[in-house]
């Protein structure tokens, strides 16, 4: 586990690397105050590390209120998108999230940590 940082309920993230010269952030700890839950149902069962995300307090906050945040699963990737009209901190992740932008989340066999990634129209960053 070396080279990963330990936050808030056991989550370890990884610094990662990205074509285009997108450089990873890292993610700090807060103290989120309720459970993620997955929005919605698929086919595709979800798998371990999904009840882990779950497991952990994940809490949106924008202008001093916080809503839970609601996971997606599909495609081997939580899934949450800021539909608010204010840019987010998803905690205790500590990404930031403007208005539309959506924050996947993945686990890789092998891997130490979470990876986290950021999409917005056309296009995606490490978060």
């Amino acid at each position: 586990m070396e080279n990963t940082r330990n936050i808030a309920g056991g989550l370890r993230v990884a610094p990662r690397s990205f074509p285009g010269g997108m450089g990873p952030r890292r993610a700090r700890s807060a103290s989120p105050a309720s459970v993620c839950r997955p929005a919605g149902q698929t086919g595709e069962p979800a798998p371990i590390w999904m009840a882990v995300l779950q497991a952990t307090e994940c809490q949106a906050v924008a202008n001093g209120e916080d809503h839970t945040v609601q996971w997606d699963y599909a495609a081997g990737r939580a899934r949450y998108t800021n539909q608010s009209a204010d840019i987010e901190q998803i905690q205790p992740l500590g990404v930031t999230l403007r208005r539309g932008h959506t924050l996947a989340v993945t686990w890789m066999p092998g891997d130490t940590a979470y990876t986290l990634e950021i999409y917005r129209q056309g296009s995606h960053y490490a978060a």
